[in-house]
C-alpha cells in the first residue's frame, strides 16, 4: 500500500490553535489512516498555515478526499472557502544533513508547480546538491500529483529565515522553477510550527 500526502495551505484566524484542533481529532484522522500530520506557518503572511497529512488508505484518493472529515476538519479551523488540495507520493528525497548533530529544525520552503519532465527535476536537484549545501539547504522532497503526473510539489529544509529568502532569491530558485521547465507556480515560504496527529477546489496559485 502507497503513501500519499495530501497538502494544502490557506488562512485561519489563530494558526496557534491548528495543532491543537489536530490532537483533539486523532482518532478521526486514524480512522482515514494519517499517521502524520505536519503543520506549517507562515512568517510572512499571518494566518497562512500549510497543513500536510500522510495517509496510508487504499481507497481512491477521490473517495478519500470526500470524507466528512476533511470538511469537518475545515469548519473547525474557520476556513471560509474549501482551497485547493495536493494529493500525490513522494518520488524524491535528498538528506544533507551531518547525522552526528542535525542541528534544531530549519524554515521550510515550499513550492507547488507545473513541469515537463519530473524526472528532470530530480536529475537537476541531484546536480545541484554541493550548491544546496553551500546554500544551507539541509533536506528536499519532491512529490508528484496522483491526478496530473507533471504537477509537483517541492519542499526544502533550510536553517533560517535570512537563508531561506536568499535561497528564493538565487540560481537555485531559478534551477528549480526555471521558465523553461515551469508553466505556472509561486514559492512559498513557510516556517515548521510543530507535528500534530475536500472537495477539490480549483487550482490556484499564490503566494503564501
Amino acid at each position: 500500500m502507497h503513501s500519499l500526502v495530501i497538502a494544502s495551505d490557506y488562512r485561519v484566524p489563530d494558526p496557534a490553535r491548528v495543532p491543537r484542533l489536530l490532537e483533539s481529532r486523532k482518532s478521526a484522522l486514524a480512522d482515514i489512516g494519517a499517521h502524520h500530520v505536519i503543520v506549517h506557518a507562515s512568517t510572512v503572511d499571518r494566518g497562512r498555515v500549510l497543513v500536510s497529512i500522510a495517509v496510508h488508505n487504499p481507497e481512491p484518493i477521490v473517495d478519500l478526499l470526500r470524507s466528512r472529515v476533511f470538511f469537518d476538519w475545515f469548519d473547525a479551523v474557520g476556513v471560509e472557502d474549501i482551497p485547493a488540495v495536493f494529493a500525490g507520493e513522494l518520488v524524491d528525497r535528498t538528506d544533507l544533513t551531518d547525522t552526528d548533530n542535525p542541528g534544531p529544525p530549519g524554515v521550510i520552503v515550499a513550492a507547488m508547480t507545473s513541469v515537463q519532465d519530473v524526472s528532470g527535476l530530480v536529475e537537476r536537484v541531484h546536480f545541484a546538491l554541493d550548491r544546496f549545501r553551500v546554500a544551507g539547504i539541509r533536506k528536499t522532497w519532491i512529490f508528484q500529483a496522483f491526478d496530473d503526473p507533471r504537477e509537483v510539489m517541492i519542499l526544502q529544509e533550510i536553517g533560517d529565515e535570512n537563508s531561506a529568502i536568499s535561497s528564493l532569491r538565487s540560481r537555485i530558485a531559478k534551477l528549480l522553477m526555471r521558465p523553461s521547465s515551469t508553466r505556472a507556480g509561486s514559492v512559498r515560504e513557510i516556517r515548521s510550527q510543530g507535528p500534530g496527529g475536500p472537495r477539490r477546489a480549483a487550482r490556484r496559485r499564490r503566494p503564501l
